[in-house]
């Protein structure tokens, strides 16, 4: 028997009426896994023998996973996970045992896709990098609790308070992802709101913190004081403007 370049999973979308779906890849007893996604995204496991039954499978044609239930709308995946196990053993001075020899090749075969398919669904779920990049780590969970993602200037990820904390931090110069606002996500900005909401909400944060809610000593061109020099990035206040020179 060989083993076929074949997927060793597939996914169906329940109709609320069909119960019996194809598995269109060869595995042994008790190898096939099934799950249901429901429509919030809830991640339910099925059990064999208790939420559907298995026929077939001994070539690449497949079998059959039959539900004994089903619910509309929901994503019904089916996986091959064969035992890591080898259990085929040779006796000295016996005949070659071709069978038994071949049934161990295909094992690990099968094995070796389902690894592969694995790799494939943690790149399509993971944040990655490119070729040639090596990805920082995070910060400690400590660090990151109740904060968002953001990537500095290299490109590495590091935790801040919130988003507004970053644009006032440049604004009064303030090494980035300094949490001196001590701001917690939300407070200022909305957890879901859209980009448009988020700068709408900031120039209102910014308007009232120019307003007197927090004092900067910035240079102020009403009182005299010096203005940084044009491209410096440095800020001051014009007619009690805020403005990066």
């Amino acid at each position: 028997m060989t083993v076929g370049a074949l997927s060793s999973k597939i996914d169906y979308l329940e109709n609320g009426v069909t119960l019996a779906y194809a598995a269109p890849f060869r595995f042994l007893s008790g190898a096939l896994q099934a799950t249901r996604v429901l429509a919030d995204g809830t991640v339910v496991p099925l059990v064999e023998g208790v939420d559907f039954t298995v026929s077939g499978g001994e070539t690449d044609a497949g079998g059959t996973l039959t539900l004994l239930s089903t619910i509309a709308g929901s994503r019904l995946r089916i996986r091959r996970k064969t035992a890591r196990a080898q259990s085929t053993a040779y006796s000295v001075s016996d005949r070659f045992p071709a069978e038994s020899h071949e049934n161990a090749l295909d094992r690990s075969m099968m094995v070796d896709q389902e690894q592969d398919d694995k790799i494939g669904d943690l790149n399509e779920r993971s944040l990655v990098v490119p070729d040639g990049e090596i990805a920082q780590p995070l910060p400690a969970k400590a660090d990151r609790a109740l904060k968002y993602l953001f990537f500095d200037a290299d490109g590495n990820p590091l935790a801040t308070a919130a988003v507004v904390d970053l644009v006032l931090n440049e604004v009064i110069g303030r090494p980035v992802g300094s949490t001196d606002m001590g701001a917690s996500p939300g407070s200022i900005l909305s957890n879901n709101g859209s980009a448009l909401q988020w700068f709408l909400e900031l120039e209102a944060a910014l308007s009232a913190i120019l307003a007197g809610g927090v004092s900067f000593d910035l240079p102020d061109e009403a009182d005299g004081d010096p203005i940084p020099p044009p491209g410096s990035r440095l800020p001051y206040l014009s007619a009690g403007v805020l403005k990066i020179a």
